[in-house]
């Protein structure tokens, strides 16, 4: 019995000091300007795998901090389209587990992966996103530069159909209390 307690105390001694590791390495390889590891660099310097590697990282050992994006605008063009293509390798219904491989990949939290996410697939049109495509039009902008720097929506033509079904819907105003 004391040789299994050992063993495992041995394994978890290894993990504890490999998660330690993944973390010192995805500290150093943060990219600031694009606010997040680069992963493929931590991969290739430990010989893992890029799921197994984020499962290891210890987001509260790390020196770097998990970005708050809360709102749609915070987030750049190129963040929604990584995080499309990466939950999209995962699965279809993705875990809570792999939520939080997501968090660490795209160092964002949580919840916030989640919404953007949600809006990715199904088209969501917020008041703030629907003011910031009313500047764009303002500006003269066409349809297919402003689904370029808003590329949630699978088309331009998906930008636009959602836009005007927002603003058929502000036009109606509330619905009357019954």
């Amino acid at each position: 019995m004391e040789q299994i307690v050992a063993l495992d105390d041995d394994r978890l001694q290894k993990r504890r000091e490999l998660s330690a590791r993944v973390t010192q390495l995805a500290d150093q390889a943060f990219d600031s300007q694009r606010g997040r590891c680069d992963w493929d660099s931590v991969v290739k310097k430990l010989d893992m795998p890029l799921m197994e590697c984020l499962g290891l990282f210890d987001a509260s050992l790390s020196s770097v901090p998990v970005r708050s994006l809360p709102k749609f605008v915070d987030w750049l063009p190129n963040d929604f389209l990584l995080l499309k293509k990466f939950v999209q390798q995962l699965s279809s219904m993705l875990t809570a587990d792999e939520w939080r491989l997501v968090s660490a990949f795209m160092n964002v939290k949580q919840a916030d992966c989640v919404m953007a996410y949600n809006m990715c697939i199904r088209h969501w049109m917020t008041t703030e996103l629907f003011e910031l495509i009313t500047s764009y039009r303002e500006k003269g902008m066409p349809w297919k530069d402003i689904h370029q720097q808003i590329p949630v929506f699978a088309s331009h033509n998906t930008l636009q159909c959602a836009y005007s079904h927002f603003k058929a819907k502000v036009s109606r105003g509330p619905k009357p209390a019954t």
